[in-house]
């Protein structure tokens, strides 16, 4: 069964929740959202009780967020369930969310217990009997009063991440979370998701030293798991002539994203193991334990190879 992630946020934080909804489909995470799933003339109500039947739910708080029924709303649905804790996946916005002190949660109890009055006091004025829907709306804004000061207390407890904090992992800690990261790292999945969606891509051996990258057409390619790191398997075909080639890049230990690249290129670092010279430096460093000079020290630069592969759109 596919998992359902539910996204919450407040419609002021709209381009935050853009940006995280963007980011999770670029790697196969859907999330649902009022935007895209509610469609014409269904109940916003009924919607939003789909919270409860998530796996997880990825709050975007803020203060905003804090003071919106809608929002809060959403927020109680959650709650009722015992293991609503373990699912919530909070990413916080402002500094001034003062929520993680008593200070902040009393904030927001006198924030909906001073909504109450207003609303209680403006019903008064009006007759009873034409009250049925603010009535429900007197007591929604009573329940999140009473549930308010528990909901702060478990985001208080809680090791939240602010928004800064998830972009420059590109929300490594909610992926771990929702077990996307099983297979492979964020970067590397970013990276195979820009590989099939390229034009064509250049590959240099000494990115260090510029020179006339041939272009490439991609066939396949196969990432596969060795007892050393990953190995990255290209077949492809020169862009001019067509001519079919093969390029093997072994021992991957990590793959870097450069972050100047643009809206119609990506460039991607690959640090790669050189292993019989790793084998030869790593002999001599032993050799140094037993009095023995160490004659391997400058294989040290050496043991490490850098690709690099620009991708074109």
């Amino acid at each position: 069964m596919k998992m359902q992630i539910f996204l919450s946020y407040n419609w002021n934080d709209e381009k935050i929740a853009d940006e995280v909804d963007n980011t999770f489909r670029y790697i196969g995470v859907e999330l649902t959202r009022d935007k895209r799933d509610i469609k014409y003339k269904d109940s916003f109500k009924e919607f939003m009780k789909k919270v409860r039947k998530s796996d997880y739910v990825i709050m975007i708080i803020s203060d905003d967020y804090l003071k919106s029924v809608n929002c809060m709303f959403e927020v109680l649905e959650f709650i009722k369930d015992e293991d609503h804790k373990a699912r919530i996946l909070p990413i916080v916005l402002e500094n001034k969310v003062n929520i993680f002190k008593p200070q902040g949660a009393l904030h927001y109890i006198e924030y909906w217990e001073n909504e109450y009055k207003i609303l209680e006091e403006s019903m008064k004025k009006v007759d009873i009997s034409n009250l049925n829907t603010l009535t429900l709306e007197l007591r929604k804004i009573k329940e999140i009063t009473s549930s308010i000061s528990e909901f702060t207390s478990n985001l208080a407890d809680m090791n939240c991440s602010n928004i800064e904090r998830l972009r420059m992992t590109s929300f490594k800690d909610i992926l771990q979370i929702i077990n996307h990261l099983d297979q492979y790292p964020v970067t590397t999945q970013y990276f195979l998701k820009d590989l099939k969606r390229a034009t064509y891509f250049e590959i240099s051996h000494r990115p260090d030293i510029p020179d006339k990258e041939t272009k490439y057409e991609l066939i396949d390619f196969k990432l596969i798991d060795a007892m050393h790191g990953q190995t990255l398997i290209l077949e492809m075909k020169e862009k001019s002539e067509g001519t079919p080639t093969t390029m093997v890049i072994p021992d991957i230990e990590f793959i870097e994203y450069n972050t100047l690249s643009g809206e119609y290129h990506s460039k991607y670092y690959f640090q790669c193991m050189v292993r019989p010279i790793h084998y030869e430096y790593e002999k001599g460093k032993e050799m140094e334990k037993y009095g023995y000079a160490n004659d391997k020290a400058h294989l040290a630069t050496e043991t490490f190879m850098t690709y690099r592969i620009i991708l074109f759109y």
